[in-house]
């Protein structure tokens, strides 16, 4: 009988009276939308290349090749407090260079993109509840996020 709503939220105030309950799954912004200054990004880089010979999953050090829908993933970076969401050449060597010697035919992959993402890395995960209250309304927030920088590695069909 839930119904999921999936809109823009400046404030969780702002939803007393309209739900019953709230699921904050924030992840990264939960340190600039609320009061909760111990969420800090993992910033995560990757390459998806074309490579349908790679039938397998490899995964040593920081380095993985990983089958993705109708891509393979190599990463990848895993760097605490870096907000930057732009490639780093640097990062893209480093990438490849370690793939390559997992799978040394990847350097032979078309690139169909690198990208960038920004995982929530917090001390522990933040799973609680919280009531907030306002002129008598009360909201139910269930609070999920800091689960940290597994991004892809954790995915089922990215």
């Amino acid at each position: 009988g839930g119904k999921v709503v999936q809109k823009r939220v400046n404030n969780l105030k702002e939803l007393i009276g309209k739900y019953d309950i709230v699921i904050n799954c924030m992840g990264v912004e939960a340190n600039k939308f609320g009061d909760d200054k111990g969420v800090y990004p993992i910033r995560g880089q990757v390459y998806r290349v074309n490579a349908p010979w790679i039938k397998h999953g490899v995964m040593a050090g920081d380095h993985y090749i990983l089958l993705n829908s109708e891509t393979v993933v190599l990463g990848g970076t895993k760097q605490k407090g870096d907000w930057n969401r732009d490639v780093y050449v640097k990062d893209s060597e480093d990438i490849m260079d370690g793939c390559a010697q997992l799978v040394p035919s990847v350097r032979t992959a078309p690139i169909m993109s690198e990208w960038v993402g920004l995982r929530p890395g917090r001390d522990s995960v933040r799973l609680e509840t919280e009531v907030i209250s306002n002129w008598g309304k009360k909201l139910h927030v269930v609070h999920n996020y800091g689960h940290g920088g597994s991004g892809v590695t954790l995915s089922l069909n990215n």
